[in-house]
């Protein structure tokens, strides 16, 4: 019971959907001008009402429509680029040496430290919620390697979006550089086919990891009693959509540090514990789960404030995981 509170508080950490808020807001806002933090708190508060309405169904169902939608627009924009621009030679030719470099501009610790976070797929509830969803394992088995092949075919997708994006556009936002360079370049029909496929990118993941996050407050941290009852799911998924646009609104500028905090968080305390006591179960005792988890967070914490307290890089959250 502990070690599930404890994982319950980490994975409520991870789920708190700040990132897609934010994009959804910075969405409408580009779209219809106005207040960034209205529009992120309307569009999680829309999110949240249709969850509502039907539970995990209502969440699969808008997926698959999403998903349809998403995978199309974003190969159709990178077809569109290459027959506007030419292939890898025009962004040879246009993009820094940098955007050919494995690693980049940033150490290689960075890349790892990233790789590192990424793993926390594994051990994401959402990633277990479907799974258990399943009608069989077999079902499950094959839909993650289905979805695996399409996972890195729609990032290969947007990282060559964005790289057409930047090589047409230099002086673009890299917030909306995408977004702006496809309203620029499609025709008129097909951009409104691009801003749904971008709206559904972020709406595929906003509503799954709202009503994740509502799920973890009303059956993993709220009392017993609050299990077999719905009332409690009812109030924790919005409220979870409030504070997500409120920090989101705080921390509008350094969100990708905030995501590589939590995602170090989450990633760093859990992910061995987690992957032992799957492969290896009842060798690992309630205590020792609960020191393994609390000594990495500690330890994560302390090298934060250590770097703070130095003035050190700017990306010292991608070091955490070591």
């Amino acid at each position: 019971p502990r070690a599930g509170k404890a994982t319950a508080v980490f994975t409520l950490a991870n789920v708190v959907p700040v990132m897609y808020v934010l994009g959804l807001g910075t969405l409408l806002q580009h779209l219809f001008g106005g207040s960034l933090f209205w529009w992120s708190l309307a569009g999680s508060l829309a999110v949240a009402a249709y969850s509502l309405v039907g539970g995990l169904r209502s969440v699969v169902y808008s997926d698959l429509i999403q998903f349809g939608v998403m995978c199309s627009a974003v190969a159709l924009l990178l077809v569109w680029s290459v027959g506007t621009y030419g292939g890898l030679p025009f962004l040879r030719e246009n993009l820094p040496a940098t955007h050919w470099d494995l690693a980049g501009p940033y150490p290689w610790q960075t890349t790892l430290a990233w790789g590192f976070i990424a793993m926390g797929t594994l051990i994401d509830p959402n990633f277990y919620q479907r799974c258990f969803a399943a009608a069989s394992d077999r079902t499950a088995r094959t839909g993650i390697l289905i979805s695996t092949v399409i996972w890195c075919g729609f990032d290969l997708c947007t990282t060559f979006g964005a790289m057409y994006a930047r090589a047409v556009i230099p002086e673009a936002e890299s917030a909306t550089a995408y977004l702006v360079y496809g309203l620029q370049l499609l025709p008129p029909g097909l951009r409104g086919f691009l801003l749904a496929g971008i709206l559904a990118t972020i709406l595929s993941t906003l509503d799954s990891y709202l009503f994740l996050a509502g799920s973890t407050v009303a059956h993993d941290l709220g009392p017993r009693s609050w299990r077999d009852r719905i009332q409690p799911y009812r109030i924790a998924i919005p409220t979870t959509a409030v504070v997500a646009a409120l920090i989101a609104s705080l921390f509008s500028d350094q969100m990708i540090q905030v995501w590589k905090v939590f995602g170090s968080l989450f990633t760093g305390a859990l992910l061995l514990p987690m992957l032992l006591t799957l492969f290896k179960p009842h060798k690992m005792s309630e205590r020792l789960f609960l020191t393994a988890v609390s000594s990495s967070v500690v330890a994560i914490i302390a090298h934060h404030l250590l770097m703070v307290t130095a003035n050190e890089s700017p990306y010292f959250p991608a070091y955490h995981a070591f």
